[in-house]
């Protein structure tokens, strides 16, 4: 009997694991989503564009991308152009964590 009610047992945590993982990504897709709608909002398409380009090919940089540019959205009236996201993105990526070098004797 103890078998059944351990293995009961185990498919229970693993249920109640799969739950929590399911609705981890679903809170992740809703973010993501949020993100989307925010940028469509405040870059023109060529921005925009860009942006995902980023987003696939330097994920950091593409969440340091969507901090700069919500941060900057606050005192801007209109859409950021592909122009102003360049000299965003190359603001950003100037900007580097001062490397730690050991030395051994």
């Amino acid at each position: 009997m103890d078998d059944a009610s351990t293995g009961y047992d185990q498919y229970q945590d693993r249920t109640q694991l799969q739950q929590k993982k399911l609705e981890a990504l679903l809170k992740a897709q809703q973010q993501e989503a949020l993100i989307k709608r925010a940028m469509i909002r405040l870059l023109d398409q060529a921005a925009y564009d860009r942006l995902i380009n980023v987003r696939i090919a330097n994920p950091d940089m593409y969440v340091k991308a969507v901090n700069a540019i919500i941060y900057n959205a606050q005192r801007l009236k209109r859409k950021l152009t592909d122009a102003e996201l360049r000299s965003i993105l190359s603001s950003l990526a100037e900007r580097r964590e001062p490397e730690i070098t050991i030395q051994r004797k």
